[in-house]
């Protein structure tokens, strides 16, 4: 690298609660309507005695106690190149949401019978991705997946008190999401050509011998780099193999046209010609000709 770099920080906007609370809201509505709970609210409070106390109305309500990083697993840095660098950004933040799930109704059946079938919605969507796309649209690189009953580790008890209310059955719901950074590191160009001068000398007379390194990269025809792959100058006798993102170096090269040949493991190749010293090769390797029968 040229050893220039720089930070940027563009925090995005983001309402990613917000909007799984009304994709979540919608879901719940139109499955229980579907069931026989036409007239059931589907809220976000802190279930208190004074909220409660004013509830007119069967409700399920889902109250977000804590957010935790997740154990999941997530992607490591991602780079993308250009003609003028790299940019680097963090992997995204895997975030678990835990709500506590609870039913109300003015008699302890009807309750039971609404929590029972919130329990049966919740255990039948667990890839919430795939029914809340309207309301995540593309922010989320990881696919959304819901889970019953991890969540809290305090006694049910303690938590009720914590919030000043009644104790009640809950179910423990967790919903894993992603967030982007908004942290992008500049990396500037590869520096892919060197030149060395040498110097040799006796009593009579000295001499300047000028060599070159000559840099690039190997790509497929979609544009994706081509590791372990054999570049080679014939005339030279000089070989050098791609790394993991495609690119080679090629030392100790002396002025002039050359020849420069490629050949992938998949038996694909391509050959370019250049000038020492130049611009960075960068090839395109294609599948051989199969030979005429």
């Amino acid at each position: 690298m040229d050893g220039r770099m720089g930070t940027i920080i563009d925090v995005p906007e983001t309402t990613l609660i917000a909007d799984l609370d009304r994709g979540i809201q919608a879901l719940l509505k139109q499955q229980l309507a579907r069931h026989g709970f036409e007239d059931a609210d589907v809220v976000f409070e802190t279930p208190t005695k004074d909220w409660a106390a004013r509830l007119s109305r069967p409700t399920v309500d889902l109250f977000l106690y804590d957010l935790q990083k997740s154990q999941a697993p997530s992607s490591g840095t991602q780079a993308q190149r250009g003609p003028e660098g790299t940019v680097d950004r963090p992997p995204p933040l895997r975030v678990d949401l835990m709500f506590a799930i609870t039913a109300w109704a003015p008699a302890v059946v009807d309750e039971h019978r609404l929590l029972s079938q919130v329990l049966a919605i919740l255990h039948t969507f667990t890839a919430l991705d795939l029914v809340l796309g309207e309301q995540l649209g593309s922010t989320q690189p990881f696919p959304v997946v819901a889970s019953i009953g991890s969540g809290r580790t305090d006694r049910r008890s303690e938590f009720w008190q914590s919030v000043g209310g009644h104790y009640k059955p809950a179910i423990d719901w967790t919903v894993t999401l992603a967030i982007e950074s908004g942290l992008r590191t500049q990396r500037g160009p590869d520096v892919r050509t060197t030149t060395i001068v040498t110097r040799s000398s006796d009593n009579r007379r000295a001499v300047a011998t000028e060599f070159h390194a000559l840099g690039g990269t190997v790509r497929d025809g979609d544009g994706e780099p081509v590791p372990d792959a054999w570049v080679a100058v014939p005339t030279l006798g000089k070989v050098a193999s791609t790394d993991e993102d495609g690119r080679f170096r090629l030392p100790r090269l002396a002025p002039g046209p050359l020849e420069i040949e490629v050949r992938d493991r998949e038996g694909r190749t391509a050959t370019v010609e250049t000038t020492v010293p130049g611009a960075p090769v960068d090839l395109v390797v294609s599948a051989p000709r199969r030979a005429r029968r």
